[in-house]
């Protein structure tokens, strides 16, 4: 039979283990948002024509898809 502190102290460190993961793979997914979002302005800055467009179609199809789903 297992011991209540000893079932708490192995609910403790699982907890930690849990915790430092997530918070490992949130600072990656920081970095991998960081480094989108500069590749993203270095394409807009370098072509601002095809970033226009592309945001206009994205727009536009997102207000048909809003549109169709709220009929």
């Amino acid at each position: 039979m297992l011991d209540v502190n000893k079932v708490s102290e192995i609910g403790r460190q699982a907890a930690e283990q849990g915790y430092e993961t997530v918070k490992e793979y949130a600072g990656k997914s920081v970095d991998a948002v960081g480094d989108i979002s500069d590749d993203l302005r270095e394409f807009v800055r370098h072509q601002p024509w095809i970033a226009l467009a592309a945001a206009f179609a994205v727009g536009y199809l997102a207000a048909r898809t809003i549109r169709r789903v709220s009929n």
